[in-house]
């Protein structure tokens, strides 16, 4: 089964290329797991709201990416491929620089630990 994470970011035409209502619409068209949000309020030149935020995309991410229950290695590999291809999508598109930063090293930190 392909899984494939949208995370519909609830935040102003002018940081997303498409309003979050045409985002929404096109992932009710295709077979898309997706979660929403809401960067309403979030200062992301703050490094602690960075963060902070980062920690609500990985939790959503996860939400959606281990849908698919087991322990089995090909399950997990999948699961850890759609966490990882989410995040580097809702990363780049929103393009800030301390947001960039706490997934750097939240990516480093995962290469030297297990996953949850």
């Amino acid at each position: 089964m392909l899984r494939y994470l949208s995370l519909v970011l609830l935040v102003p035409v002018a940081v997303m290329s498409a309003s979050p209502a045409s985002a929404a619409a096109a992932a009710q068209t295709a077979d898309v797991e997706t979660t929403q949000v809401s960067i309403r309020g979030v200062d992301l030149d703050d490094a602690a709201q960075a963060e902070a935020f980062y920690g609500r995309l990985e939790d959503a991410a996860h939400k959606v990416c281990d849908a698919a229950p087991g322990n089995d290695i090909t399950v997990r590999a999948e699961n850890a491929d759609c966490l990882d291809a989410a995040l580097n999508r809702v990363i780049k598109a929103l393009d800030r620089p301390l947001l960039l930063a706490v997934h750097r090293d939240a990516v480093r930190n995962d290469a030297s630990g297990p996953r949850r």
